[in-house]
C-alpha cells in the first residue's frame, strides 16, 4: 500500500498517539542534553547525534519492571506508555504528573519515598532475582595494565571493609558528594542496607546475569552472549589470595531492623519490628530515621513509609501495599493498621 495511502487511513487516536510518542521523545532529548551539559558535557559545543542519545535512553531499559509486567500479565512494550530517562528526569515527571510511577534502582526511589512524594508500589525481591553491579575491564587494557586493575581492586576493598566497619560515618560523606540526605544513603549503603558491596563472583550472580541475555536480546541492545566467557575472576581471585572461596561461599546477613536517632554515631539494631516500634514510640521526638525489612522479601525500607499488617500477636512490616495485601489473602485474620496505630499497639 502507498505510503500516502496509509496515512489516509491512520486513525485519529493511533495519529494523537503518534504525535505523542514524539513530544516525549523530544522532551526525552531536550532533558538529557540539559543534565549532560550541565554536567560539563560537550565541552567543544558539538552535540552528539539524535540517534547516539536515544541509544543511550535504550541502553536504560530495566529488566525488573520488564519482568514485574509480565508477572502481572502485562505487555510491557503495548500495556503501558514507557519511556527511558535519567533518574532525575524520571523523578520530576513523577512528581510533575506527566509519570503515573518510577521504576529505578537506587536511590531515587527511596529518595521520593523518604520526602513523602511517592510510595512504593513494587518491591523487586518479589521477582527472587539478584541485582548487581559489576566492574568491567577491557581485555587490552588489563593485559598492559595489570597493575592498576589489582590496584583498583584493593581500593575498592579497602572502601568496602570502612563502607561496613563505619556505616554512619560513611553514609553521611556519600550525602556530602551527592547531595542525597543521609538518611536515603543509609537506606541503601548501611549496615544491612540493600546494597552489599561484595566484590565477588558469586555463582547465583552469574545465574542471574545469563537470565538477562533474553531480555537484552529481546530489547535488541545485544545479539548473542556467552555469559561464562564474559566473566572472569582471576583479578578478584588475586585481590583476594587463598580466601577468595570463603568469600565467595559468603552471603549477606538478613537486613536488621534499625534506628537512627538524631546526633548518634551510630545506629541501634532490633530482634525484630515489634522491638523496633516500642523503641520509637518511646523516642519519637529523637528519631532521625527507622528501618525494617519486608516479612516476605526481606526487602529494607523506611518504617514510617512501610505497610504493617497485624497478625495475631505480631505486628509485621511490608515494603509495599502488594506483599501485605498477599500476606493477607494468606493469613486469616490478618489485616493492616497505620503506621500510628502499629507504634500505638507496640507499647
Amino acid at each position: 500500500m502507498p505510503a500516502e495511502r496509509t496515512r489516509q487511513h491512520t486513525t485519529p487516536v493511533a495519529a494523537a498517539r503518534r504525535r505523542r510518542l514524539r513530544a516525549d521523545r523530544a522532551r526525552q532529548l531536550a532533558d538529557l542534553l540539559r543534565h549532560q551539559v550541565l554536567g560539563g558535557g560537550f565541552p567543544g559545543g558539538v552535540l552528539p547525534h539524535e540517534e547516539v542519545i536515544g541509544a543511550d535512553y535504550g541502553a536504560s531499559r530495566n529488566g525488573t519492571l520488564g519482568r514485574a509486567l509480565q508477572r502481572a500479565g502485562l505487555d510491557p512494550e503495548q500495556d503501558i506508555h514507557k519511556l527511558n530517562q535519567q533518574p532525575a528526569v524520571g523523578a520530576s515527571a513523577l512528581q510533575s504528573g506527566s509519570a503515573d510511577a518510577l521504576s529505578q534502582f537506587v536511590a531515587w526511589p527511596g529518595l521520593l519515598a523518604f520526602q513523602g512524594k511517592a510510595r512504593a508500589l513494587y518491591d523487586g525481591g518479589a521477582l527472587g532475582l539478584p541485582t548487581f553491579h559489576g566492574v568491567t575491564v577491557r581485555d587490552a587494557f588489563a593485559t598492559r595494565r595489570p597493575a592498576v586493575v589489582r590496584a583498583f581492586l584493593t581500593a575498592q576493598r579497602e572502601a568496602t571493609r570502612y563502607l561496613q566497619s563505619h556505616p554512619v560515618d560513611a553514609a553521611q560523606r556519600v550525602a556530602k558528594a551527592t547531595g542525597l540526605p543521609p538518611e536515603v544513603v543509609y537506606l541503601y549503603n548501611g549496615a544491612g542496607g540493600i546494597a552489599t558491596f561484595d566484590p565477588t563472583l558469586k555463582p547465583q550472580l552469574i545465574a542471574a546475569l545469563k537470565k538477562d541475555v533474553p531480555v537484552l536480546r529481546a530489547a535488541r541492545l545485544t545479539g548473542p552472549v556467552d555469559v561464562d566467557s564474559f566473566v572472569n575472576d582471576r583479578y578478584i581471585k588475586q585481590s583476594y589470595g587463598k580466601d577468595y572461596p570463603r568469600a565467595v561461599r559468603a552471603t549477606a546477613h538478613p537486613s536488621p531492623d534499625e534506628v537512627w536517632l538524631r546526633g548518634a554515631d551510630r545506629t541501634r539494631s532490633f530482634a525484630g519490628p515489634q522491638a523496633l516500634l516500642r523503641f520509637v514510640a518511646e523516642h519519637r521526638d529523637r528519631v532521625r530515621a527507622a528501618y525494617v525489612a519486608d516479612t516476605t522479601t526481606g526487602s529494607r525500607w523506611f518504617a514510617d513509609k512501610s505497610v504493617w499488617v497485624r497478625d495475631g500477636a505480631r505486628l509485621l512490616p511490608f515494603a509495599t501495599r502488594a506483599t501485605a495485601d498477599a500476606w493477607t489473602r494468606q493469613h486469616r485474620g490478618a489485616r493492616p493498621l497505620s503506621y500510628a496505630a502499629a507504634l500505638e499497639q507496640a507499647r
